[in-house]
């Protein structure tokens, strides 16, 4: 039986240099010399630095593995969080709750703004969201129930020169 017979398959990532068996060495490289002995410290070596090329090639691809997935997440999330966004600016435009504002939905901002009008229809179909204006008939802090002195100069005059 020739030594090429008695090779026998190193596939396993995991395997020891010890583990080894000098049969196990691949075919020689063309600089080597054809008439040198078997040399199993040789083979060993070999067997050894091999298996660290293995080993340092499996830690990139690990590392290359999660990086891609660390950068799939984090493109989900920045786009979650640009629709959170989106649905607050509008719920913001049109005086609505947080609570409501947080249900908006659509991918775009015409698609959520038109869903937050129904949704304004549904909710108050006789009544406009609360908006900053301040309302026409303030009233006083001191004395609430009583209504607020007329600042129109020409109701004024009216009333004081009886026209």
């Amino acid at each position: 039986m020739s030594e090429q017979d008695t090779m026998q398959d190193t596939s396993t990532p995991d395997a020891d240099v010890e583990d080894q068996k000098p049969e196990a060495v691949a075919e020689e490289s063309p600089e080597d010399d054809k008439d040198e002995a078997w040399d199993p410290e040789r083979a060993k070596r070999k067997i050894g630095k091999v298996n660290s090329e293995n080993k340092a090639l499996r830690e990139r691809a690990t590392t290359a593995e999660k990086k891609a997935a660390t950068a799939d997440e984090l493109a989900q999330e920045n786009g979650g969080l640009k629709a959170t966004v989106l649905q607050l600016e509008i719920g913001y435009e049109l005086g609505l709750p947080l609570a409501i504002a947080k249900r908006l939905q659509g991918s775009t901002r015409e698609e959520m703004l038109a869903d937050a009008e129904a949704l304004v229809e549904l909710v108050a179909p006789t009544k406009r969201p609360p908006t900053n204006r301040p309302t026409e008939t303030l009233r006083g802090g001191g004395q609430p129930e009583r209504e607020p002195e007329e600042t129109d100069t020409r109701k004024i005059g009216a009333r004081m020169f009886g026209n």
